[in-house]
């Protein structure tokens, strides 16, 4: 078995399985462009990935390490979240806190089976609840005026006429548009179940906005990402509350749309970059659910994949 060392960013050092670690296309690809031989013993900077949150990574991807590629037919179709395995269920049992930077963590490593299935999770502890519910599920104060809450939220089921090209940028909706079967000309509705109406007026002035941007090379998709180069438009853009930040997290990944998904996990990372737990918690009303016996429980469970 060949071993990499994977640095996390307050400078814990991991060893683990190549093979493991290539579980990141963001690892991946670091690899190949530093011309990292599998021999050598170089280190693998993660800048955006604390230790705890690495541990649990490197715990997700070891135990997923044998699980059959998914066929590129299946990534295009709706997704679903009532298909999360006992084990991952189990898994992500863990503090709001923990569950929010596993999402960043999944976005920035580029692993595709915990990003799914942290949005999945998230999406089912929101899934028919009113925004209030949701505010009060997450501990998020809400920012907005009674004003500002009429214009924004509409009733459910409320029905959006876009232009089919800006719709197309969610390859969801393309997906779903080339499944149903539906021409261009025909008068159908797509139904949306897992995005509110607030958010998808979001989620369209977005995508109408960045209609016209290229589309990004492949070759650039897979470089270690950024979370310096967010444009104007979309810092304005998403300067909302932290509720509003996560729900586009969320609909971005249900709706496919990388762009978007892309700038509010950027947008999120820079909220947190640098701070301690305890700092991220006062940042985003986060409750520590752990008591210190069970953060210590975590601590132990995980001992095996630290640097000895």
């Amino acid at each position: 078995m060949v071993n990499i060392k994977l640095q996390s960013s307050d400078g814990e050092i991991f060893e683990v399985d190549v093979e493991i670690a290539k579980a990141s296309v963001t690892i991946k690809t670091m690899l190949e462009d530093l011309g990292i031989d599998e021999e050598e013993d170089e280190v693998v900077p993660l800048p955006n990935v604390n230790s705890a949150i690495l541990k649990k990574v490197i715990t997700w991807a070891t135990y997923h390490k044998d699980d059959p590629v998914t066929p590129e037919e299946e990534e295009n179709k709706e997704k679903r979240t009532d298909d999360i395995s006992t084990w991952d269920a189990d898994f992500l049992k863990v503090d709001q806190g923990t569950l929010f930077e596993l999402i960043l963590a999944a976005n920035y490593l580029d692993i595709k089976g915990l990003l799914d299935v942290t949005c999945k999770t998230v999406a089912n502890m929101i899934k028919g609840k009113t925004p209030e519910k949701i505010r009060d599920t997450f501990n998020i104060k809400n920012d907005f005026t009674p004003s500002e809450e009429d214009q924004l939220q509409s009733s459910d089921g409320e029905i959006f006429e876009v232009d089919v090209e800006i719709a197309k940028a969610s390859v969801t909706i393309k997906t779903m548009l080339e499944d149903l079967g539906i021409d261009e000309e025909e008068d159908e509705v797509v139904p949306l179940p897992n995005v509110n109406s607030a958010i998808l007026k979001k989620v369209i002035t977005w995508a109408t906005y960045h209609k016209d941007d290229p589309v990004t090379p492949e070759e650039e998709e897979n470089k270690e990402k950024r979370t310096d180069d967010i444009s104007t438009w979309d810092a304005d853009f998403l300067k909302v509350d932290q509720g509003t930040l996560f729900e586009l997290i969320l609909a971005a990944n249900y709706l496919d749309i990388k762009g978007l998904l892309d700038v509010t996990c950027k947008t999120v990372a820079n909220m947190i970059k640098g701070k301690t737990p305890e700092k991220i918690r006062d940042t985003f009303n986060i409750k520590n659910d752990f008591t210190p016996s069970e953060e210590d429980q975590v601590r132990k469970e995980n001992e095996w994949c630290e640097e000895k």
